[in-house]
């Protein structure tokens, strides 16, 4: 029988974990108190959240969440990242923030939606440019066409006087 302090930690694991837009793992271990703080700020800076807890109680709060991750993602040193807003951004901020620290990040995986992603694809998501980027790329593309057949149907409104012109001009006068 679990004692009541694991049975409060499930719990609270658990309603962290509902409603996220994603969920990143990674290993921790290496990281000095002062370290994982400047890396909780600036996590918290882009929409995340930084929790460490037993791998036996992420896995079972996981469980309760419905999302599943392999056993290989829950061993050793485990921080989970829960991104409440741009998975992507907070992907992002982590992988930076490591860069910056000149420090290895070592990626365990990660669960966006119900789906599990692997390190190469936590690191995909992080690659990816910022929302608003791709909000402006996907806008570009919609208007690109927009704007082409604009130009073509005024072409035709503004050829159809000169047509005209040239037509009277052939038969012998202007009127």
């Amino acid at each position: 029988m679990p004692n009541r302090m694991n049975t409060l930690l499930r719990r609270e694991l658990s309603s962290c974990l509902e409603n996220k837009e994603g969920i990143l793992f990674f290993n921790y271990a290496g990281l000095k108190a002062p370290e994982l703080d400047d890396l909780r700020r600036t996590l918290s800076t882009n929409h995340g959240k930084m929790l460490v807890a037993k791998n036996t109680l992420l896995r079972l709060a996981l469980k309760d969440t419905g999302a599943s991750v392999s056993d290989q993602v829950l061993q050793g040193s485990t921080a989970i990242v829960l991104a409440t807003g741009d998975p992507s951004a907070v992907a992002r901020a982590l992988v930076q923030w490591y860069k910056k620290q000149s420090k290895e990040l070592v990626l365990k995986g990660g669960v966006l939606g119900q789906t599990t992603l692997s390190p190469q694809e936590v690191k995909a998501l992080a690659d990816l440019p910022p929302r608003a980027a791709l909000l402006g790329q996907l806008a570009a593309s919609l208007v690109g066409p927009l704007t082409q057949l604009t130009w073509t149907l005024n072409e035709i409104v503004s050829q159809f006087p000169r047509i005209l012109k040239a037509i009277a001009d052939k038969q012998g006068g202007t009127q």
